[in-house]
């Protein structure tokens, strides 16, 4: 029974535990980072850009291979007086071959040159992946705090207009006021909570939304930390700050624009690659070979010499400078070249649009920010002064001076101005984050 009681509470702590983990902001960004799958394939192909780096690098390595046969030549042949012998014999041969490139019109080193450049703008291109990936999470993880604070505001709301109902019962049964101002607290009562049904299936939502950002397996009992809210980076926009500082700094930290100027770079270089076909070639060849001759048939006092003696005697050895001179070749690397061009055109007009694609970016969030911090500094005052007109009929309502519906259209009226308040206060944060991430901080 004692081991029964252990058991059953571990077992209950477990499920506790793991029932109230909340994910802090840093956690859903770590799991973001490792399970996002273009995230993934941006890095599987820098690591494969890593390998062309190693290999355009090894083409300065010798070349070395070696072979080996064996023969069988089976058949009849002519003699001098015109008759035909048997002429079989059994050949077996092996030889081996060493070629060093001494001079290739630069084509390994450009090479070279191309293949860690792509790598750089792979490396560029998984950071890219990141940034999307993070500004995607944070955007997430910031609509559930708001959904969150909706709630609660909805919430409060229904609370107050049941005060409100029940203060209008007494007064109904004090003889106060007439029933019918009950029936406008029963449909405020609706109203309010239709309001809170739909502020919490938007929570829901949300947190479903992020959680298969996360590649969650299992959603349930998935949730964040409301307080994390306190600890996120204070970053608001500078005063002095203004879109073309801000530009000029992004161009510097923007991983897409990274990428594009890398590949321009590339592009540079495959032109180099393209004109090295116009160069004469230079390559150092050694060479060896052997081989063991066995025939069948021979005449009466001839004999195979052994292969200690072949082996001797059969061997060869070369060694080569060799220079090749293009010449003419179909205009093959003409055509390469005004090929190669294109591509940086490409390119060039690749990182134009970047460039472009990104000013008008941060210049919608720049001033979506700019908005969204008047609009909150203007509803801090439109909520102030809904609070005391809200009071202020209140207390009219209380001594027979205002009626329940003048009541309930306060109330609304500050519901809707805190509401817009939070929206503005969570879409200030997240522009104010996103700048800050454009620009590598």
């Amino acid at each position: 029974m004692k081991s029964f009681l252990i058991c059953f509470f571990l077992l209950f702590f477990v499920v506790l535990s793991s029932a109230q983990k909340l994910w802090t902001l840093q956690a859903c960004l770590d799991r973001a980072k490792t399970a996002n799958i273009t995230i993934r394939q941006k890095q599987i192909a820098a690591e494969q850009a890593k390998i062309s780096v190693a290999n355009a690098t090894c083409q300065w390595l010798p070349s070395l291979s070696a072979s080996a046969s064996q023969n069988y030549d089976l058949g009849i042949s002519p003699t001098a007086t015109g008759s035909y012998t048997q002429n079989n014999a059994c050949i077996t041969t092996f030889s081996a071959s060493f070629s060093l490139p001494l001079f290739d019109g630069f084509l390994i080193q450009n090479n070279i040159k191309a293949a860690k450049l792509d790598l750089k703008a792979g490396i560029a291109d998984r950071n890219q992946a990141q940034l999307e990936a993070v500004t995607n999470v944070i955007a997430g993880y910031l609509q559930i705090l708001l959904d969150k604070e909706l709630v609660k505001a909805a919430k409060d709301q229904v609370s107050l207009s049941e005060q409100q109902y029940r203060r209008t019962w007494l007064m109904i049964h004090a003889g106060e006021l007439s029933k019918s101002e009950l029936y406008e607290g029963t449909a405020q009562i609706a109203k309010d909570s239709a309001s809170l049904v739909k502020t919490e299936s938007d929570l829901r939502l949300a947190l479903v939304d992020l959680a298969q950002q996360l590649q969650l397996k299992s959603i349930s009992g998935f949730d964040i930390d409301s307080s994390d809210i306190n600890s996120m980076p204070s970053y608001t926009l500078l005063s002095s700050s203004n879109i073309d500082s801000l530009y000029q700094l992004a161009l510097q930290h923007y991983p897409a624009v990274q990428a594009a100027q890398y590949r321009i770079n590339k592009g540079k270089s495959g032109i180099a690659i393209a004109r090295s076909g116009y160069f004469p070639t230079i390559n150092l060849d050694a060479g060896y070979s052997n081989g063991y001759y066995y025939y069948y048939n021979l005449p009466q006092g001839v004999s195979n010499s052994s292969f200690i003696n072949q082996f001797h005697q059969n061997q060869q050895e070369m060694i080569s400078l060799n220079l090749h001179i293009p010449i003419f070749d179909h205009f093959d690397v003409s055509h390469k070249i005004k090929t190669a061009k294109f591509d940086l055109q490409q390119q060039l007009l690749t990182l134009e649009d970047e460039k472009q694609q990104l000013f008008k970016t941060l210049q919608q969030i720049y001033y979506r920010a700019i908005a969204d911090k008047a609009k909150y500094g203007s509803l801090q005052k439109e909520r102030s002064a809904l609070q005391v007109a809200y009071q202020y009929t209140l207390k009219k309502f209380e001594v027979g001076k205002a009626t329940a519906f003048e009541v309930n259209e306060k109330q609304t009226a500050l519901s809707q101005a805190i509401s817009e308040q939070l929206e503005a206060r969570y879409d200030y944060l997240f522009s104010c984050l996103t700048i800050n991430f454009y620009l590598g901080r």
